[in-house]
């Protein structure tokens, strides 16, 4: 197996994880996506890595709960439909609870990635 394939299969796996934990509790949707939301300050060294997503404001660097599980999971690799992003998206829905996780390379919308 390559890589790619191994991180694509992780992917599927936390994917599943994650939206049977929504399933058996209709109050996390909430609780995540507030997780989601959330950013915490995080070194360049961080921001320099390979995988995990950061957001750069005004010299700071920042991470949140689907950057960090991106970064664990792995990017979608170059050539590959939305190279560089991770694998694992959220649906959120228009009151910021999070309604399920999908694979990103099956996200035809806007939804949140970071």
């Amino acid at each position: 197996m390559t890589p790619h394939e191994t991180n694509e299969k992780l992917a599927e796996i936390v994917i599943d994880r994650l939206n049977h934990l929504l399933e058996e509790d209709d109050t996390l949707g909430e609780a995540l996506g507030l997780l989601i939301r959330t950013r915490v300050v995080c070194s360049r060294s961080v921001a320099e890595s390979i995988s995990i997503q950061v957001h750069e404001e005004e010299g700071a660097y920042y991470m949140g709960f689907l950057g960090m599980l991106n970064g664990i999971v792995g990017v979608i690799p170059e050539g590959e439909y939305r190279a560089g992003w991770g694998y694992v998206m959220a649906i959120v829905e228009s009151d910021g609870s999070v309604s399920s996780f999908i694979n990103t390379k099956y996200q035809k919308t806007k939804a949140v990635t970071e």
